[in-house]
């Protein structure tokens, strides 16, 4: 006996219909939704800063109360068979099992139009990746991952990564099960068939290993921007320079005199000589994963001719905002922290802040959408992850400059 003959004995009660599809379907909205860190994490971008679950009573519930199988006795007739390996974590899985199982059922139910055919099916496998992508989550990030960290990983991908392209982990998820569902997948005809093939190259087997490795996969390359962010972010640091000074000073004097700070980066703002440092330039380039440093060298010259130029006030008026966005943001972040902090780690506090995508300040929107347009004029640049990078960087750059004064 194989799977599908097992399945579909066991399974012999349960009817493929728009009741069992409203079920499911409703079962995925309420998992999203369930909580903050499901929403934030299904609805963002972001990785490891929210830590969402699938519990043990929710894969009994799908398999238990929704599809009517006792969960030992369907484990028992699953191991039993010799096509599967009980060696092998995925494929013994009897929720993984059975979920491609109902997929398969859905795509071949001739009781249900073309369209609730898919729908079904589609909603089988979102409930798969669920269980894939969280798995994955809860056995990588035992503790959360620092928002900024996670801001910068996400400001340092390219379009080419499916979570830049589709905007949240959520839309990503979907468009991962309409690309297996669909009739150009390598799995199409095995979920139609529900064959076995010993060679393991293909059938049902190979399509859920393949199925739940692509989902690791996906959290695999976060992880490894999260190591090379962190690294990048410590050697910074480290870095021994007269800008690696104490910030404690820095933002005590703020308290004093803001103005004094305003003043002074309008002063040298129109002279290229006295505005743009390179090594202040090279350090805010580190702390980003792409080489932008010619491009923020461009931006910075331009923003010093336009400042030199201007007549109608604009450009002071981008300066002075910047100046006086990074001293509520610096004050918001150091809290009543009593550990002392670099002006690198000002710098990085702020990138989270230019970063990142959900904010509902007026004035981080002005200045990150003037920022757009600078860069995109200065360098010729369109590319929107390049022309946002640049943009971060010369904020920072900005910043920096402000708060070291003659240090640099």
């Amino acid at each position: 006996m194989g799977i599908k003959t097992t399945l579909d004995e066991y399974g012999k009660h349960i009817r493929f219909d728009i009741k069992l599809i409203t079920t499911l379907e409703d079962f995925i909205l309420g998992f999203i939704g369930r909580n903050d860190e499901h929403r934030g994490f299904f609805g963002d971008i972001l990785i490891g800063v929210h830590r969402p679950k699938m519990l043990p009573a929710d894969q009994n519930y799908i398999l238990q109360e929704v599809l009517g199988f006792e969960v030992v006795e369907l484990r028992k007739r699953l191991h039993a068979l010799p096509s599967i390996n009980v060696n092998f974590k995925v494929i013994s899985n009897e929720f993984y099992q059975t979920l491609m199982w109902v997929t398969h059922r859905f795509l071949v139910e001739n009781k249900l139009s073309k369209d609730n055919q898919m729908r079904g099916a589609l909603a089988a496998v979102m409930i798969f990746q669920l269980k894939a992508i969280t798995s994955k989550i809860t056995n990588d990030f035992h503790y959360k991952n620092d928002e900024e960290v996670a801001l910068a990983v996400a400001a340092s991908l390219s379009k080419k990564f499916s979570i830049k392209k589709h905007g949240s982990w959520y839309r990503v998820l979907v468009a991962r099960a309409e690309d297996l569902l669909s009739p150009k997948s390598i799995h199409y005809k095995t979920l139609r068939n529900y064959t076995i093939d010993e060679t393991e190259r293909l059938g049902i087997n190979y399509a859920i290993s393949d199925t739940q490795g692509r989902i690791k996969e996906l959290i695999a390359t976060q992880w490894k921007t999260i190591r090379e962010v962190i690294e990048n972010d410590k050697r910074v640091i480290g870095t021994k320079s007269t800008i690696n000074v104490d910030g404690e000073e820095i933002l005590r004097d703020l308290t004093r005199n803001a103005n004094m700070y305003i003043s002074y980066l309008l002063n040298i703002a129109g002279s290229e000589k006295d505005f743009i440092k390179m090594e202040l330039v090279e350090l805010t380039a580190g702390l980003t994963l792409r080489p932008v440093i010619a491009k923020v060298q461009q931006t910075l010259a331009y923003i010093s001719k336009w400042y030199a130029a201007d007549t109608t006030g604009d450009a002071e008026e981008f300066l002075r905002e910047v100046a006086l966005h990074a001293f509520d943001a610096l004050y918001q972040a150091r809290g009543n922290s009593a550990v002392k902090i670099s002006v690198p780690e000002m710098l990085i506090t702020l990138r989270g802040k230019y970063s990142s995508g959900r904010t509902t300040d007026p004035t981080l929107h002005m200045i990150r959408d003037t920022g757009d347009r600078i860069v995109t004029i200065a360098t010729r640049t369109s590319t929107s992850s390049v022309v946002a990078t640049t943009r971060t960087v010369v904020l920072m750059y900005i910043v920096g400059r402000m708060l070291l004064k003659n240090r640099v």
